[in-house]
């Protein structure tokens, strides 16, 4: 597990509980969206390919950045519909823990295995 760098701070007004028995609704204001490419898109990508691992992968090929990045994220659609879901409940449950830290783990096996260095 390796820190995402992201103050629960930031996140914390993004998160709107609504009590509504015998379940949470959570809404998301949409002013906090705009947001979001600032504050997640950084770490969102370090989800999948972290710096060093990025830098090495570069160096090694001499392909471009942003040609590993796009072969480590997902296609559009559904699976990055879902991954992002994922990212989103997880800073949800670490912002209502109210512990201050978020780690990641790196996603997909699948992401990983479908790169020629994977």
């Amino acid at each position: 597990m390796r820190d995402l760098n992201i103050d629960i701070s930031t996140i914390a007004p993004w998160f709107v509980d609504e009590h509504q028995s015998p379940y949470v609704l959570i809404r998301i204001p949409a002013d906090h969206t705009a947001s979001w490419a600032d504050v997640l898109g950084e770490p969102v990508r370090q989800c999948y390919i972290d710096d060093a691992l990025l830098e090495e992968h570069s160096a090694r090929t001499g392909c471009p950045k942003s040609e590993h990045i796009a072969a480590k994220l997902p296609d559009r659609g559904s699976t990055m519909a879902g991954d992002f879901g994922e990212i989103l409940v997880y800073l949800y449950l670490r912002w209502s823990s109210k512990s201050g830290h978020i780690a990641k783990q790196l996603f997909s096996e699948a992401a990983v295995s479908r790169t020629p260095w994977g």
